[in-house]
C-alpha cells in the first residue's frame, strides 16, 4: 500500500489558512478517502476535528505513472499530483494509507511566514 502523509493543523494553522491548502479525509484502517484542494470554510467546519492538512509527502507505486498520463490539467493548467493520486485510487484501485501526525506544522507558504518560523526555530539545533 502506498502512503500519503498528513498533519493535523489544529495547533498551528487557523481555519482561514487551512482553506489555502488541501485537506485529507481518512477512511477505515487509515486508508485515503479523499484529497480536497482548497476547501471552503463550510467544508472545513463539516469535517470537525478530523481535518488533516495534506503535507504532500508520498511513497508512490508504479501505477502513478499511468494515473499521471490519464489526468487532465487543473484549472491552473498544471498536472496535479493529488489528482493523479485520486485517479489511481478511484480508477485503478490503488490503495493509499495515510500516516497522520498530531504535531504542529511550521507553515512557510509565503514570505510573510519566514519571521514567525525563524522565531519558532530560534535556539533549535539541527540534528542530521
Amino acid at each position: 500500500m502506498s502512503e500519503a502523509v498528513s498533519g493535523n493543523p489544529a495547533a498551528s494553522i487557523d481555519a482561514e489558512r487551512i482553506a489555502k491548502f488541501s485537506v485529507v479525509t481518512v477512511g477505515e484502517n487509515g486508508a485515503l478517502d479523499r484529497i480536497i484542494e482548497k476547501p471552503d470554510e463550510q467544508l472545513i467546519a463539516s469535517l470537525g476535528s478530523g481535518v488533516f492538512v495534506g503535507m504532500n509527502s508520498w511513497s508512490l507505486p508504479p501505477e502513478i505513472y499511468d494515473a499521471c498520463r490519464s489526468i487532465a490539467p487543473s484549472m491552473r493548467g498544471e498536472l496535479e499530483l493529488p489528482d493523479a493520486v485520486m485517479y489511481a485510487r478511484d480508477e485503478l484501485d490503488v490503495p493509499f494509507r495515510v500516516l497522520t501526525f498530531h504535531d504542529g506544522v511550521l507553515d512557510l507558504s509565503s514570505r510573510g511566514d519566514i519571521a514567525s518560523v525563524a522565531e519558532r526555530l530560534r535556539g533549535v539545533e539541527p540534528r542530521l
